[in-house]
């Protein structure tokens, strides 16, 4: 690579954290999708809704997308927003997106028009794909396509864009810690890269069966399309939400025989719950053989007591922003966990700094910011150059592919077998009667406890200007609240303790699954 500003050498314990450097065959994922369509076009691709479909009618359905799409005037590199809930229509639509070369936009028909609006004026897409239940929206925006499996032609053959290694195939929505939502755009190199990693981490089998246990609007519902159906697998899409309801879970995971599936931490720890109560779930399990666990803070207790009562499943702790093509960093869980679940190191062609306020690597085992290199570093915010050079700092180290490597905003630490310690947002950081806090400190210390299933703690502020602060917890069975309190005034120090506590007996989850931190706080008005 031809450097065109003095580049720095790594020292040698950042090494630790260089992902193996592998090729990326040049080929775009149309191209893979056909040929897998040549080997298993009769297999069942998609179940959804108690029906299968096969690779050779998912395929000839794309193409008659892709077909409309191009003749609607799409080309390559065009934004295409797909406002279609997970169902066979979606997958169709992702698949006819990447074979027309355009860019594949999730959003959440459930959003407010107002919010949509916002984004759709931000970006200014080409197209909107829409759904039955996403038809309001074509009564606003005249760019709008709606996509119905039965009544889409079969089409043989279409005739797929070149999309090359370092352009666009994938945008996501996220707010980050501005709290506004902005588009970050991904390259075919980088969601390779991370497809072919998981067939080398787990290996892949045309038995397979991968349960899409995301929302559409997040990027890890693109490796659970993408990755089964590139080789052979199953996609089983839920309805109804019914992935969020663990008796539910349970039912799909024996009736399709899930073999893998992901879970934002939230989730995991109400379907582990329900399954300490339900013993006679257990036999349910028995086709899982990995999880995969990201998005959010893990929650130790619930780790270790699954890997306790089901060894047959490996669970993976992933991290990674949705500006670096999906999760990057991998640990895999194979002991019973303290306090911490480490992030682990990075995969392949992926590179994990931790840097300090001058981006040089922090001393072994200090805390500094995560900085995220190689081919999984995307293309920046769409029509947002002033955030972009925010967040994609210009590389200045020699062993690092490419221009830019990604500002996390995440604090982190190398530990002694040369793991990534998460430890927090740089944000978290708080101030309260001259003393610096930090609220994940804070969160995991009330954690430790026993009797302590859920916390969430935040700063409120109050009219006098004053600030103070606040904690939501939820107790395991039979724990007296004032019991809780005591045992939190012996263990933390007195300005760790939060100002007010309210006890919840259920834990709000929004429709993404995660913990509903709006509902908590209006607790306290």
């Amino acid at each position: 690579m031809r450097c065109i500003i003095k580049k720095v050498p790594l020292h040698n314990f950042v090494q630790l954290s260089l992902g193996e450097k592998v090729a990326i065959p040049d080929v775009s994922i149309g191209e893979l999708f056909f040929r897998a369509v040549e080997k298993f076009g009769n297999k069942t691709a998609v179940i959804h809704d108690s029906r299968q479909y096969d690779y050779c009618e998912i395929d000839k359905k794309s193409n008659s997308l892709a077909c409309e799409i191009s003749l609607g005037g799409v080309e390559k590199g065009d934004i295409v927003f797909c406002c279609i809930p997970a169902s066979v229509d979606l997958i169709i639509s992702l698949l006819a997106i990447m074979k027309s070369g355009a860019v594949y936009v999730p959003v959440d028909c459930s959003w407010p028009i107002s919010y949509l609006k916002s984004m759709i004026d931000s970006v200014n897409p080409k197209l909107i794909l829409i759904h039955s239940i996403s038809e309001e929206i074509s009564n606003i925006f005249d760019n709008c396509l709606k996509v119905d499996y039965y009544e889409l032609g079969n089409v043989a053959h279409f005739s797929m864009a070149r999309v090359e290694k370092n352009e666009p195939v994938y945008g996501i929505f996220t707010s980050g810690s501005t709290g506004k939502s902005k588009c970050c755009l991904n390259t075919s190199v980088g969601l390779l890269n991370r497809l072919q990693y998981m067939s080398k981490r787990y290996g892949v089998r045309s038995s397979d069966v991968i349960l899409l246990n995301s929302k559409p609007m997040f990027d890890a519902s693109l490796w659970q399309i993408l990755w089964p159906l590139l080789n052979g697998a199953m996609v089983v899409v839920p309805k109804d939400n019914e992935n969020f309801f663990p008796p539910l879970l349970c039912d799909l995971i024996e009736t399709y025989h899930i073999t893998m599936t992901d879970f934002i931490p939230s989730v995991f720890q109400l379907f582990t719950d329900h399954l300490k109560m339900n013993r006679s779930d257990y036999d349910k399990l028995k086709s899982l053989r990995q999880i995969l666990i990201g998005g959010e803070k893990i929650c130790v207790q619930a780790v270790n007591w699954f890997k306790t009562n089901f060894l047959h499943v490996g669970i993976t702790n992933t991290y990674g922003p949705a500006e670096c093509s999906i999760g990057t960093i991998f640990y895999e869980v194979n002991q019973e966990m303290n306090k911490k679940i480490p992030i682990g190191t990075p995969i392949d062609n992926v590179v994990a700094l931790i840097l300090d306020d001058y981006l040089v690597p922090v001393a072994f085992g200090e805390p500094g910011e995560i900085y995220l290199g190689g081919i999984c570093v995307g293309l920046g915010y769409l029509n947002n150059p002033k955030i972009t050079v925010r967040a994609f700092v210009k590389n200045t180290f020699c062993h690092i592919e490419g221009a830019f490597i990604y500002r996390t905003g995440d604090r982190g630490r190398y530990m002694p077998d040369g793991t990534i310690e998460f430890l927090g947002r740089l944000d978290s950081q708080i101030k309260i009667n001259g003393r610096r806090l930090e609220i994940d400190g804070i969160e995991n210390a009330i954690l430790s406890l026993d009797h302590v299933r859920n916390v969430y703690v935040f700063v409120n502020n109050l009219p006098n200007h004053q600030m103070e602060l606040c904690a939501c917890v939820r107790l395991k069975e039979n724990i007296d609240q004032d019991v809780c309190m005591r045992k939190l005034s012996d263990m933390l120090p007195s300005e760790w303790i939060p100002a007010r506590v309210f006890f919840v007996e259920n834990w709000p989850l929004n429709t993404n699954g995660k913990t509903d931190c709006l509902q908590l706080k209006k607790l306290f008005d």
